[in-house]
């Protein structure tokens, strides 16, 4: 029990919630010296926070559902941000951003559909179901684009191919969390390299702080949904938790862009 559900959320919440974290010192970078636009960011942020807490508490299988899309967008768009050029960057995204969710849900069905019953308390036959169509969309997809289209190079089709057989081997939540901290976490803190490194003493004290909310919170979770099982508390709290950071983490990376704009921000001006 403790290998196969403890050490696996221990990794998610200590390795994968810092990238989230760094949404702190995005936010100071981007608010400059004005504390009110920093407060009115961070008010922001939380907020949405909490409305999707609200979502999970009123529909869990929304919710969850919900966390499951928006994760394969944000996925996608970061295994694409260095190759937008080349056609179909949405349909590249989908393939790759989806491969985590549909390779793990389909290699380990009985598993990942206890997990998913585990997070929403109630049945998920439909989320089940529609996973299982979308798997052949997304198979016939990656045919179309790498046989037919051809904008997949060899390395790309490799490390899809390396990646399914690595999840297809590690137990469900073991595989998430290889993937959300060994590969998109990397990616992330990668891609932030340009606009916000170095990190002064302050930004790596904000991390910490944002990472020990987010613990905390992951903590209360455990007390409020107070599960017999200790270990259904901690999946259920910690993914509900991991959905509520996602959603604002998202609108500031991916629909505000913060990234783009902090590396235009740190461009010399042309002569």
């Amino acid at each position: 029990m403790i290998w196969e559900f403890f050490i696996p959320i221990f990794i998610i919440v200590l390795v994968g919630f810092p990238h989230g974290a760094v949404d702190g010192v995005l936010i100071l970078r981007v608010a400059g010296k004005s504390l009110l636009r920093a407060g009115i960011i961070f008010t922001g942020y939380v907020l949405i926070a909490l409305i999707t807490v609200l979502i999970w508490i009123a529909e869990p299988n929304a919710g969850l559902a919900i966390l499951l899309i928006l994760s394969v967008y944000h996925f996608g768009r970061l295994d694409t941000s260095h190759s937008s050029e080349i056609p179909h960057r949405y349909l590249r995204g989908f393939v790759l951003g989806a491969l985590p969710v549909i390779v793990i849900s389909q290699a380990h069905q009985m598993e990942v559909e206890y997990l998913f019953r585990t997070i929403v308390t109630k049945e998920v036959d439909l989320l089940v179901s529609a996973l299982r169509v979308f798997t052949f969309f997304w198979a016939a997809l990656i045919f179309w684009l790498a046989i037919v289209r051809r904008v997949f190079s060899m390395p790309q089709l490799f490390e899809i191919a390396a990646l399914s057989f690595v999840l297809i081997l590690l137990p469900p939540l073991w595989g998430f969390a290889f993937y959300f901290c060994a590969i998109h976490s990397f990616r992330h803190f990668k891609s932030l390299r340009n606009s916000i490194f170095p990190i002064s003493q302050v930004g790596w004290c904000v991390v910490g702080a944002l990472t020990i909310i987010s613990i905390f919170l992951v903590v209360f979770g455990l007390t409020w949904f107070d599960n017999v099982e200790l270990h259904k508390s901690l999946v259920q709290s910690t993914f509900i938790v991991l959905a509520a950071l996602t959603m604002p983490h998202m609108i500031l990376i991916d629909g505000y862009q913060i990234l783009n704009k902090l590396g235009q921000d740190a461009r010399p001006p042309k002569d």
